[in-house]
């Protein structure tokens, strides 16, 4: 069982502060807007990424929905600084698995010609 990371404590800010350290290598050519990313697996392992999935577009939010909406997140800028929120609170209205079964609240038929 992975022990969670609370907020404050020195797992958060040493994940902060590696992907800090990983957003300097970011591959931005276009928007330049740099992204680093530390991600803690199941088995305790921290892993340091830049990659545009974690950047503020619609598209990489959804992508990162996709692996569920209520594990932690924390945003952070360039000081350290950071807040805490989880990924269905950085996307209120976020699509995942679970809508592949509501009901269609319209239904169009599709006419062949």
């Amino acid at each position: 069982m992975v022990n969670e990371p609370k907020k404050g404590s020195a797992r958060v800010k040493g994940m902060i502060w590696q992907s800090l350290e990983a957003r300097e290598y970011a591959y931005c050519p276009y928007g330049n807007f740099r992204v680093g990313a530390a991600l803690l697996t199941h088995d305790e392992r921290v892993v340091a990424v830049t990659c545009e999935h974690f950047s503020p577009c619609g598209g990489c939010r959804q992508f990162t929905r996709e692996f569920g909406g209520s594990w932690d997140m924390y945003l952070s800028k360039p000081d350290g600084s950071y807040m805490e929120m989880t990924v269905e609170g950085l996307q209120s209205v976020s699509f995942g698995a679970e809508a592949l079964n509501m009901k269609k609240a319209h239904s169009i038929p599709n006419y062949s010609k």
